[in-house]
Parts: structure tokens; C-alpha cells; sequence
């Protein structure tokens, strides 16, 4: 990763800095001006980020002379990058095999662990440094869930439980008398109302779900 921060002209101070915040790096928590233990931490997100730099390199070393044939709006596409983690996109198994061929051998050179992705529809398997990558009915991908479901029924239950969770957690607040009604009602968007619309800009409705009370 270092290597690849210096590709990107990074002066090696900022490196060393960030490199040391990787290997060195702890944490603690402060509650109620307690301290707790120091504990190990083991994953950051610093800018610039070594491991967003590693996967671009990475990406951009699969998509050298690659053509895809997938298009939106007349622009060529094969991959949905967030982060450190990316989807990649085909028209064909055969063009989906390619593509994950090429990630995996860009991958080697930098080592690290083989990449994940989910397939539908795949009938013929598609594999990835030797191993085979598996279907999946459903996942959890940055906090929503994904399935072959064209609705996001099961997203929405999911949120509603998740907010009823929350409201329950908060509940034993809510009954403290000398917290005024109007801080609670602050309370409430950002803990509760936050959590069961999160994302909901993507959902797909049915009329028996727009219909239900929240």
C-alpha cells in the first residue's frame, strides 16, 4: 500500500504518518470522563487512503484494453466502485469471467485476500484464483439489503425493526420527567427516524407496502 501512495506522489512524511496510524494506531473510550482500556485498532478510514488507492490500482490494471458491453446513457460501464469496494458488471458469463480473471490477476500483484461478488441467473460457474464463486438469495451491502426481490419488501421490514429497536433503546429516556417533550422529539429523528428511512430513496413500493402505517 505504501508503494502505491508513493505512485500517487504522496511525500513520505504524510506516509509515515499514515502508516504508523496503521500499524501503531490505538483507541479508547471516554464515558462519563472514564476512560477504558486502550485497545488495538486494526481498520481506519485516513485521507488519503492507502486502500483506495490500492483498489483504483488494482481496477485500473483489470481495465486496460478492456472493452464492456454494458452501457447506461451511452456510456460504457463494468464496475460500481464505493470506497474499497467494488461490483463488477458483464453482459455475458463468458464476459463476466474475463473481467474477473483480470481483477484477480491485477489483484496478485499486490496480494491480499480474493475479492467477493454475487451472481444471478449464472448457470455456468465463474471462478476467481482457483475458487468458485457462490449465489447468494440476499446480502447486506453499506447498511441495505439486496435481493433478487424487485420490491424492497423485506429492506422495509428490515427498517421497521430496526427503528422499533431503536425506539425501545431510547424508551427508558422518554419516560425521565425533567427531559422536556420538545428534546425528545430531537431524540427521536436522529436516533430512530434516521434509522427506518435510511436509503429509503432507493426503495422500490408496492401499494400494500405504501399503504401500511408506519
Amino acid at each position: 500500500m505504501w508503494e502505491v501512495l508513493r505512485d500517487y506522489n504522496i511525500d513520505e512524511p504524510p506516509i509515515k504518518i499514515i502508516k504508523a496510524l496503521y500499524e501503531d494506531g490505538t483507541s479508547v473510550v471516554l464515558e462519563n470522563n472514564h476512560l477504558g482500556e486502550f485497545f488495538r485498532t486494526t481498520w481506519m478510514s485516513t485521507f488519503p487512503s492507502p486502500v483506495q488507492r490500492l483498489t483504483e490500482n488494482i481496477m485500473q490494471g483489470a481495465l486496460t484494453n478492456y472493452d464492456s458491453s454494458i452501457s447506461i446513457n451511452g456510456r460504457t460501464i463494468c464496475n460500481l466502485r464505493f470506497a474499497d469496494d467494488f461490483d463488477l458488471m458483464a453482459g455475458s458469463t463468458e464476459e463476466h469471467q474475463d473481467l474477473s480473471t483480470r481483477v484477480e490477476r491485477s489483484r496478485s500483484w499486490y496480494g491480499g485476500q480474493h475479492l467477493e461478488e454475487q451472481r444471478e441467473g449464472v448457470n455456468t460457474p465463474i471462478s476467481m484464483g482457483g475458487n468458485l464463486l457462490g449465489d447468494v438469495d440476499h446480502f447486506k451491502y453499506l447498511g441495505s439489503i439486496l435481493n433478487k426481490d424487485v420490491t424492497s419488501t423485506q429492506e422495509i421490514k428490515t427498517r421497521i425493526a430496526q427503528a422499533i429497536a431503536a425506539m425501545t433503546r431510547l424508551h427508558p429516556i422518554l419516560q425521565i420527567k425533567n427531559i422536556s417533550l420538545q428534546v425528545k422529539i430531537r431524540l427521536n429523528r436522529p436516533i430512530v427516524i434516521s434509522i427506518f428511512l435510511y436509503d429509503c430513496d432507493s426503495w422500490t413500493t408496492t401499494a400494500e407496502t405504501a399503504s401500511k402505517p408506519s
